[in-house]
């Protein structure tokens, strides 16, 4: 991959919600952001962007992808596309729908109740009225995080 190809993947990610690149070697790049834990890696061949979905469950995420990028979704979560304007709407949807769908929103919901929960000792917490305050608060925060981002 080339340096002028690097910087329009790189301008493309940060325009579009992926504000970290993880990692970048001679051939991939992976791009990833705080709002959501899905990756892309993103890799340039011969004209070609080849990109994969990278998460604990990319299926939603691939599926929904595969409804709007119909042509070029390859397997499972894999997608070739061929252009840099497609490749740029690519990311865009990506990270729309990273933080849209219904399953990201229930998994940030039980990373951010985990960690609140962990600050209280499991053996006194555990089935109390301060584990259901803490569920509720944590809960109705993150469903209205949910519903402006929606």
């Amino acid at each position: 991959m080339n340096p002028l190809q690097r910087a329009l993947i790189d301008k493309a990610r940060h325009d579009h919600g992926f504000k970290y690149v993880l990692r970048a070697d001679d051939d991939a790049v992976h791009l990833a952001s705080a709002r959501h834990r899905a990756h892309i890696r993103v890799v340039q061949q011969n004209g070609l962007y080849n990109l994969a979905i990278i998460s604990s469950n990319p299926r939603p995420l691939s599926a929904e992808l595969s409804r709007t990028f119909l042509s070029t979704h390859q397997s499972g979560a894999n997608f070739v596309v061929s252009s840099h304007s497609d490749l740029v709407r690519f990311i865009q949807r990506a990270a729309e729908l990273a933080h849209a769908l219904p399953n990201q929103t229930v998994d940030d919901f039980e990373a951010k109740l985990e960690d609140e929960l962990a600050t209280f000792p499991a053996e006194l917490i555990k089935g109390t009225e301060v584990e259901t305050l803490v569920r509720q608060r944590v809960g109705q925060q993150t469903f209205r995080q949910a519903m402006l981002r929606y």
